[in-house]
């Protein structure tokens, strides 16, 4: 039995899937690579980039674009040496070399050491000139997390790709893809001696940017019809509409909503048994307080320096303190500048202010990740997930930051009516005579807070 993915690249004969590759413009792919182009594909965090690549890799192995060698690489490794140039395009080197045995080619296997010995920092130029030269078939380098790289290694690695771009495809490779969450031309790489250099320029021929984004209202609902067809188990009308308001289509969280909701429930273990609006949001609730690994790698993942990010209104996380040390663009509020941040919720549907309270960097990533508001408590001193206790849930429609990076706004879909732990609708439930000073109720009560809060 097949069933949703959470964890690693997808595998059609274990997980329902909507083909990765299907969500990327195949044919425009593969004209790129026909032509001997580099170029990028960038994708927010958990969306199938890995899977994708690697789809890609199978398939122009398999002549899809002509008779090439095509190999996979994940750099992210390399990250630890950090701005050690030469140890970390070993390591880079290194794992080429490994994956590039693993499909039968082991030139470079058997020459990477040598070449790493003799060349240092400059050993991937070298390593793809001779391993180039000696491949029967032109060379296609798929390589993964670039932006992971930081620093002057990030620099050296671009300026080494595109060194050789003129002797391709006899002595470089055909096509390289570069994969990351971030465009190349965001790039803003702070080097040793303090130059803040554009990516854009470190890799200036990059024929074009494609992006693998979330998934479509379409595509969540034909990924939950997998399980259906196989299974004969239903998703209600009401159901369906939960997982994508829930999830907006982001493809970790529609695969880990299914799975905790189908799998992980014992009741909907009864494949007869519809799966109810009740079950996903039960399932919601679950993943939460369950602080699932991906869940919070994904929080993690949002907020660190190589995320993508929108223009407001957003759903990404802010750049990382060390993002901001490094020169990279600055989205979001900034963490940096004060440990917690003042942020106003306003009704979206109305427009109407509901509350002023406070977020710290877990809070706000924590929002991101879920979608239902979570803030940091001040007098409690820890994250104070808005409903915890009442059921009042705030459920995240629109984000937005000021001018200075240190005030947030969000808007909500208020659950029960009140945001206020009084009972009302609003916090801002007196009014002020700006003549007198003196204050009245303008509102009334939604409940009584003694038959909500039990303490």
């Amino acid at each position: 039995m097949r069933r949703f993915n959470t964890e690693g690249p997808v595998r059609p004969e274990m997980h329902y899937c909507i083909p990765p590759l299907e969500r990327l413009d195949v044919d425009r792919v593969l004209g790129l690579v026909r032509d001997e182009r580099y170029f990028v594909l960038h994708a927010p965090r958990q969306t199938g980039k890995t899977s994708a690549l690697l789809q890609l890799r199978d398939r122009l192995n398999a002549g899809a674009a002509g008779d090439l060698r095509c190999v996979y690489v994940n750099v992210e490794p390399a990250q630890a040496m950090r701005e050690d140039v030469a140890a970390a395009v070993r390591d880079i080197v290194g794992n080429l070399a490994s994956r590039a045995r693993g499909l039968g080619d082991g030139f470079l296997y058997e020459a990477w050491t040598d070449i790493a010995g003799a060349f240092g920092a400059g050993a991937l130029r070298e390593s793809l000139v001779r391993w180039s030269e000696d491949s029967s078939k032109p060379l296609v380098l798929l390589i993964d997390e670039i932006d992971a790289l930081v620093g002057d290694t990030l620099v050296s690695v671009l300026r080494q790709l595109r060194s050789g771009y003129d002797e391709r495809p006899d002595r470089y490779p055909q096509s390289v893809v570069l994969c990351g969450v971030r465009d190349v031309r965001d790039y803003r790489i702070r080097s040793g001696a303090g130059e803040v250099i554009a990516g854009g320029s470190a890799f200036n021929v990059k024929a074009v940017s494609l992006r693998l984004g979330d998934f479509s209202e379409a595509e969540t609902r034909a990924l939950l019809a997998q399980h259906t067809r196989e299974t004969g188990q239903r998703f209600t009308p009401d159901a369906l509409a939960a997982v994508w308001r829930r999830t907006q289509g982001q493809p970790w969280l529609v695969n880990a909503l299914a799975e905790r909701t189908c799998f992980r429930g014992e009741a909907l273990r009864d494949r007869t048994r519809s799966i109810t609006e009740a079950d996903i949001l039960d399932a919601q609730e679950k993943l939460i307080l369950d602080r699932q690994t991906h869940l919070d790698q994904l929080a993690d993942k949002l907020g660190e320096a190589r995320g993508q990010i929108p223009r407001v209104p957003c759903y990404d996380a802010p750049l990382s303190n060390a993002a901001r040390a490094e020169g990279m663009p600055m989205d979001g509020p900034d963490f940096s500048k004060t440990e917690l941040v003042p942020v106003i919720a306003q009704e979206a549907d109305t427009g109407d202010v509901l509350m002023l309270a406070y977020m710290n960097a877990d809070a706000y990533a924590e929002t991101l990740a879920t979608r239902r508001v979570c803030y940091y408590s001040r007098s409690r001193q820890k994250l104070w997930r808005k409903g915890e206790e009442s059921g009042n849930v705030q459920h995240l429609k629109q984000i937005y930051y000021d001018c200075d990076a240190d005030t947030v706004l969000v808007r909500v879909e208020q659950v029960g009516g009140a945001a206020c732990h009084e009972g009302y609708r609003s916090c801002f439930f007196r009014e002020i005579d700006p003549d007198t000073g003196d204050a009245k109720v303008i509102a009334e009560r939604v409940f009584d807070p003694a038959d909500v809060y039990k303490k």
